[in-house]
């Protein structure tokens, strides 16, 4: 246990109850400590090696709250405002302004709803939450309600807030009625024809068990190393609603208008915990965004920080998709703050640490209580801004008794939901003199700064009126965007001194405007009253008496520098490890550093590209994903054939397309709605170089774009050029916003091309921009860059990244990582059916495919049957897990992995876990009790079975914890799945008669992407199968409450129930379920991967849960039915398979997770399992297949088209033999020497057509046939019955091939003579000149009639004698490359998968595998090839880096 040492001063501006009190909660091993009026947090001094642990009971509950200084502000501001009919320039005739601009084209209903808050009573005023075609369909110049509107005495706002009572309670628009009239249409479908829009604004808080909810809610204090154990009571509550109408309210839509609610999504009382920025366990019980709980139920959050967990200002919140944004705008967030990062600078050590929490409160008035009420504003531009309450610390313009001043901290917390503020402090003298006080920054978001920098170097401001002349960052002025946290220093003189958000300034005698974040007002003292930009005023203020004149910059600047001489710092570098962590000092990292040669010293393993966009498509047709492209179509066959043009807006609003997946204004990355897209996979222990390209305009203004605060889980990083920010701060951060200056578009008015350079990163132009036909009808007219890079260390599992503005990330901007097990750390061995003979299991590394022996001999009497991989002992190194059958019981025996690698066979443990069944037990490797670790779970049989009649009754699962560092397991857990679910026998789902013990199977996957592992299990029905999947969240949940409450949803255990009927599979005599991700541009859903074998053959089916319509919803098919509001229902075709349902699949329960074929393929006979597996050095999905590896290329949508159902010569799999991979052999000839031009071959030889193919287009290129493209060929060419030299016909009508064999050979073929073909040929296969015999009888087969071009393909398959050497070596390591590649995208780049591509470690592999050399035996040329796959594997992983760290 490391020792801190707190010295925590509370400054005057901190959190504070009611009662005056610090809204506080510290771990065990800090305390308050009083000192006359000044109170400490410190640390205990302890010598105990122990951690500090931080518990409370928290309740979430959507009861009242109380903001001091409320009746100020209404009162003072937006009363006299919104009552003022008369004032031309009062916020209510802006307001009514803005709404009747917007009146043609809006929903009728929602143009009265929005007018109802300035007090309108006129004609139609009780229309506005109706549900009728007519109110929901947008308005007209024609309308009589327009013309009722535009007539001032139809509004009385003045009637509407005589009744405020001025008190400073907030409560809760709950709209109850209309509630109740969706939930009656949700139980029973028309009901009530055209129920009410519910319009709910729902206060959303933390709340101490027993006490009064806290806004925000309590700051949370720990030291680096605690643990946190927080149990939370959803009690979030709608009126006196039931429980169950409770829960009925979470699957109902929220129509709310603006950025204060869910945009038509449901969700609006289900929530979880999110620690925001902090290093820590994301799946389970952690820090798990993906988790799902309602009103009524119970979980406990348990976070273990790491010792070396940065140390400053962090958050927390619910993060729930799709009810993010309503709830933290709602009020449910509160700070966290980690460690003292101040008593590490010298001379700041004991500076009052104040804290500036921002929060945002749209109010309206209840007329029935007089008190305030929470309501949310439309879009309608910076005027609703203006409306907008900002509290600091849960108080309005709080007034902060700051004693004598002097220095002082002050961390800058942005907890609003979408708003940007640019913050300074004004100061203002004796003399009535008004300065900015200099900032110095030491922190951001969580991390401490090496050395304290001036902050002169902030927000982003533009020149020019309209068009951007010039770009600058403005100095002690910083830009706060959502999430953001800045520690800042600063010296507090004599007087009072505001925190103000201003939106320009003024440098070098220029003005510049701040345009990358929305429309605000500016908020000081200095521009309050009537004005179309005037604001509430200042957010907070300072009073110093007696204090010391303002100091002079230098003398300050001089005080900070002498500090930052003193520091201590510890200089973070690639070999650096865990252990060498120094507490005492501040760690400096720069992962953009070079050597002294000028290459990096940190290698990313892979570049990312992810493209931010706003309701437009910016990537290639070819890139959209499979839910997109049935948009597209469907669009275009109800619009007459019309088609969308890229960076156009998206026909939102067009016949067939009333939302975008569910979305009414889509926010995308890579052209992806979440959680459509592909699933991002890293590594543990690697590093990626991710380049965010910013396409987001706002209101199609060509030089005005949007900064999207990026923002990733778990993992923080370092960038390299944000416009908003300082450079090389030698720390890493959790939210930064996109870049957002440049431009360069053709001007329709000036009839030029107007330009001008970002001030960090590069921008990207397109030609559509640059077109005057064009360009009024775009979207987006290019975009910026912004490079960082992160390092992925400590934490397996799921989590996202996303926009933190928060109507954003709720409308679709965020995608799903997960991060892996590295696969030099990790090994190949299939589910069943794996390889073992006396000596024990082979199985395979999974980085470098080496085959391996684990002495394993199995036991008189007993098989083995099952394997799984995982890392048991938390040593970051798979463990192995057999389980054998017969015997006396069927047995588990777990081997350590760290042994394993350095080449020894260790037994950890074995055991007996179902005592009376000898049938071989199933065995998985997941995190179980939800504490990040990985637990044992097994399923058997809990009685004696006979293999010819199994007793699925007797089915029992249960987990294990391990017991004496792993030695023994306890059992902890048991759940009979089927004397829940029964058999259903009216509904077929009855077991065939005499099951047998082939055909039942169990997994675990996570089905539906809450971080809880599913337990999938399937047997055989009469005609087919039956597949349930039980919810791994409510068995967690059940064993750490102790309850059964449900899981992700309450009251149920069980989230899917299906048949799957089919003519193959009327007969099943083997039936074997696997999960995994092996799917190309695989989706966030797991997969789950059934293996058949029948009187028919074999069948792979993949299938998944059709989850995502609801994960990105939270609304059920009858609720979306109803509309979210203004015309009809969500989209469909979330998540994987085909938004079409398959008529072979019935599903029994939860019609919002129905299960759904993905794909099938027709395997080799006999195949027992199908395994998805992570291998290879960049860690992609892939299958086991027998003794073949198999990675998919190519799906419904992307990728390589399929030319069969045959999976080993299909083109949309890349099938390479895994046994010898790592040998060269006579074996790797095979397909190549024993076969000539007119040689063909059939389906099965799998080996003879990939290892010709792949030899034929080094032979032509000196080049390596890219995976893709080595699929295809080997399967639509070579795998349909043509001949060897129909691949070099294919090579030479290619125009990218052709250009690769004109480079190699210096011109066309064809144009060429035979003696310089033949000599090119040679030194390329064979790394020789051609023999003069040589030479002569290639020029008699082409003078016998053989086309030149076809001279390499006949010189390869000529080879002999000590050439056979090379061309062995060189077709081994085609096929290993290939297979470290995975796919085409990963060396190519793929827009919609976020990869950039990587073809310059393509070349040098294709140069290292062209310098192998000649040989002249087996064993040369094998350590030719051990040389180049190590060298080829650096190249291709980048600088390794520790699996646990900094990071």
């Amino acid at each position: 246990m490391v020792d801190f040492s707190t010295n925590y001063k509370l400054g005057s501006l901190f959190p504070r109850l009611l009662d005056g009190s610090f809204n506080i909660l510290l771990s065990s091993d800090l305390y308050l400590a009083y000192e006359g009026d000044q109170v400490y947090v410190r640390s205990i001094e302890s010598n105990e090696d122990s951690q500090g642990l931080l518990e409370a009971n928290l309740e979430l509950s959507s009861n009242p709250v109380q903001i001091p200084g409320l009746s100020a502000f209404l009162n003072n501001w937006l009363i006299p405002q919104i009552t003022a009919k008369d004032q031309p320039d009062s916020l209510f005739n802006t307001y009514l302004a803005s709404v009747i601009s917007g009146y043609v084209g809006t929903p009728r209903n929602n143009t009265i709803e929005d007018l109802l808050k300035i007090g309108y009573l006129g004609p139609f005023s009780d229309k506005a939450a109706s549900g009728e075609e007519y109110w929901n369909s947008p308005g007209s110049a024609q309308d009589e309600l327009l013309q009722q509107i535009k007539n001032l005495d139809n509004y009385d706002p003045g009637a509407l807030w005589e009744a405020y009572n001025n008190d400073i309670s907030v409560i809760s628009r709950f709209d109850i009625d209309s509630l109740l009239q969706r939930i009656s249409n949700l139980v029973d479908p028309g009901s009530i024809p055209d129920p009410n829009l519910w319009y709910p604004s729902m206060l959303y808080t933390y709340g101490v068990e027993g006490e009064d909810p806290s806004y925000p809610g309590p700051v949370l204090m720990v030291e680096p190393g605690d643990n946190l154990r927080l149990n939370f009571q959803n009690n979030i509550r709608i009126g006196d609603l039931s429980d169950e109408q409770n829960q009925q309210a979470s699957l109902i839509s929220n129509s709310t208008y603006g950025n204060a609610a869910g945009d038509g999504l449901g969700a609006s009382n289900t929530a979880n915990y999110h620690l925001h920025g902090s290093h820590t366990n994301p799946a389970g019980f952690g820090d798990n965004v993906l988790s799902r709980y309602t009103t009524g139920q119970s979980w406990t959050t348990e976070i273990e920080l790491p010792e070396d967990h940065g140390q400053g200002s962090y958050w927390y919140h619910p993060h729930y998709h799709p009810s993010v944004n309503q709830m933290v705008y709602g009020g449910m967030s509160g700070p966290f703050q980690v460690g003292d990062p101040l008593s590490k600078v010298k001379g700041f050590e004991n500076v009052p640490r104040n804290m500036a929490i921002l929060k945002t409160m749209d109010l309206g008035i209840d007329p029935d209580t007089g008190q305030a009420q929470l309501t949310g504003f439309d879009n309608l531009g910076t005027v609703v801004n203006r409306m907008t309450m900002v509290t600091v610390n849960g108080e309005y313009q709080p007034i902060a008794d700051a004693g004598q001043g002097g220095w002082q901290s002050l961390t800058l917390s942005n907890q609003t939901n979408q708003g940007f503020y640019n913050l300074s402090l004004k100061h203002t003298g004796k003399d009535g003199k008004v300065s900015n006080l200099p900032l110095y920054i030491y922190g951001e978001d969580g991390h401490q700064f090496p050395t304290i920098r001036a902050a002169n170097a902030g927000s982003i401001g533009s020149a020019g009126k309209k068009l951007p002349t010039g770009y600058t960052q403005a100095s002690n002025l910083i830009e706060l965007a959502p999430g953001k946290r800045f520690d800042v220093l600063f010296y507090l003189p004599d007087g009072e001194t505001e925190l103000t958000s201003t939106y320009s300034f003024k440098q070098d005698d220029t003005k510049y405007s701040v345009k990358n974040s929305g429309s605000y007002p500016d908020l000081s003292s200095q521009n309050t009253g009537f004005g179309t930009s005037t604001g509430a005023g200042a957010l907070a203020y300072f009073n110093v008496v007696d204090g010391t004149e303002n100091p002079t910059k230098k003398s300050l600047d001089e005080f900070v520098q002498q500090s930052n001489s003193l520091a201590d710092i510890q200089n973070i570098l690639p070999t650096t490890l865990e252990s060498d962590y120094d507490p005492e000092k501040i760690p400096s990292v720069n992962l953009f550093s070079k050597d002294s040669d000028g290459d990096d010293e940190w290698v990313p393993i892979r570049n990312r590209q992810f493209n931010w966009s706003k309701g437009t498509l910016v990537g290639p047709p070819s890139e959209y994903d499979q839910a997109t492209q049935d948009m597209l179509d469907h669009y275009s066959m109800m619009n007459g054939g019309k088609t969308y043009e890229p960076y156009t807006s998206l026909p939102i609003g067009k016949p067939g397309i009333e939302n975008w997946m569910g979305y009414d204004n889509p926010f995308m990355i890579n052209d992806h709605v979440f959680p459509n897209g592909n699933l991002t996979i890293a590594q543990l222990g690697t590093m990626e170089e991710w380049n965010n390209r910013n396409w987001s305009i706002g209101n199609k203004n060509p030089s005005k774009y949007i900064g999207h605060p990026f923002h990733i889980h778990i993992n923080d990083y370092q960038v390299k050029d944000s416009d908003t920010e300082l450079d090389d701060k030698r720390s890493l951060e959790d939210v930064t916003a996109l870049n957002s200056t440049g431009y360069k578009y053709y001007d329709t008015a000036s009839g030029k091309i107007l330009s001008l350079d970002p001030l960090k990163g590069k921008f990207h132009s397109i030609p559509e921009a640059l077109d005057p036909s064009k360009v009024d009808s775009l979207s987006t007219y290019g975009a910026n860059d912004q490079t960082m890079r992160m390092l992925f260390q400590d934490y397996l599992g799921t989590y996202v990244f996303h926009c933190h503005i928060l109507p954003h990330e709720d409308a679709g901007m965020m995608q799903v990582i997960t991060i892996v097990e590295n696969t030099d750390s990790s090994w190949i061995i299939a589910a069943e059916g794996f390889k073992s003979d006396q000596n024990g299991v082979v199985l395979h590394q999974a980085q470098d495919f080496q085959e391996i022996q684990l002495d394993a001999a199995e036991l008189t009497g007993q098989t083995w049957e099952r394997a799984q991989s995982g890392d048991l002992n938390n040593d970051f190194v798979q463990d192995i897990v057999l389980s054998s059958g017969g015997g006396k019981a069927g047995k588990i025996y777990i081997y350590d992995g760290s042994a394993l690698q350095h080449g020894n066979s260790v037994e950890i443990a074995s055991f007996v876990p179902y005592s009376k069944s000898k049938l071989a037990p199933w065995t998985f490797i997941e995190d179980f009790t939800g504490d990040g670790q990985r637990d044992l779970l097994t399923a058997g049989f809990d009685s004696k079975q006979d293999l010819k009649d199994v007793q699925l009754d007797d089915l029992e699962l249960k987990a294990w914890l391990p017991v004496d560092d792993g030695t023994k397991w306890d059992e902890q857990f048991n759940f009979d799945p089927f004397d829940s679910i029964g058999f259903g026998e009216d509904d077929g789902l009855a077991p065939v008669d005499d099951l047998n013990a082939d055909q039942i199977s169990v997994a675990m996957a996570d089905a539906n992407l809450d971080n809880f592992q599913d337990v999938v299990i399937s047997y055989a029905v009469d005609g087919g199968v039956r597949v349930v999947i039980i919810d791994g969240a409510a068995l967690s949940l059940t064993y750490q409450t102790g309850q059964v409450e449900g899981g992700f949803f309450p009251d149920q255990n069980v989230l899917a129930d299906a048949i799957f009927l089919d003519s193959n599979l009327n007969d099943i005599s083997n039936l074997v379920v696997t999960s995994g991700f092996n799917s190309y541009a695989q989706s966030a859903l797991e997969n789950i991967v059934l293996t058949t074998e029948s009187s028919v053959g074999s069948y792979q089916y993949t299938m998944q849960l059709q989850a995502g319509h609801f994960i990105a919803t939270n609304v059920p098919g009858s609720e979306a039915a109803l509309g979210n509001g203004h015309g009809g229902g969500h989209g469909g075709g979330h998540g994987g398979g085909s938004s079409s349902p398959d008529p072979r699949i019935t599903n029994f329960r939860n019609n919002a997770l129905p299960l759904s074929l993905v794909e099938e393929q027709r395997l080799p006979d006999s195949v027992a399992a199908v395994t998805p597996v992570i291998s290879a050095g960049l860690g992609h999905g892939g299958t086991i297949v027998d003794d073949y590896a198999v990675v998919s290329q190519g799906n419904s949508a992307n990728g390589n088209r399929a030319n069969s159902d045959l999976l080993i010569n299909n083109s949309q799999q890349l099938v390479i033999p895994l046994f010898e991979i790592d040998t060269v052999n006579v074996d790797d000839l095979t397909g190549i020497v024993n076969s000539d031009l007119n040689s063909t071959f059939d389906s099965e030889q799998v080996r003879e057509r990939y290892q010709l193919t792949a030899a034929s287009y080094f032979a032509y290129t000196g080049k390596m046939l890219w995976p893709s493209a080595l699929a295809e060929q080997a399967a639509v060419i070579l795998g349909t019955g043509s001949s060897a030299k129909d691949l070099v016909s294919n090579l030479m009508k290619n125009d990218f091939y052709v250009k690769e064999i004109d480079a190699l050979y210096g011109a066309p073929l064809k144009d060429l003579a035979v003696e310089d073909i033949v000599d090119t040929a040679y030194q390329t296969l064979f790394d020789r000149a051609p023999t003069a015999a040589e030479l002569d009888r290639w020029v008699g087969e082409v003078s016998s009639g053989t086309d030149r071009t076809l001279l390499p393909q006949a010189i390869l398959q000529s080879a002999s004698g000590d050439d056979q050497y090379r061309v062995a070596a060189l077709s081994a390591a085609s096929q290993w490359t290939a297979l470290q590649w995975g796919t085409t995208a990963e060396v190519a780049g793929s827009f919609g998968q976020g990869l950039e591509g990587d073809l310059d470690t393509s070349n040098v592999l294709d140069a290292l595998v062209g310098a192998l050399g000649s040989f002249d035996s087996w064993s040369e040329a094998q350590n030719a090839f051990d040389s180049y796959s190590s060298e080829a594997l650096l190249a291709l992983i980048g600088t390794p880096v520790s699996k646990s760290g900094f990071f």
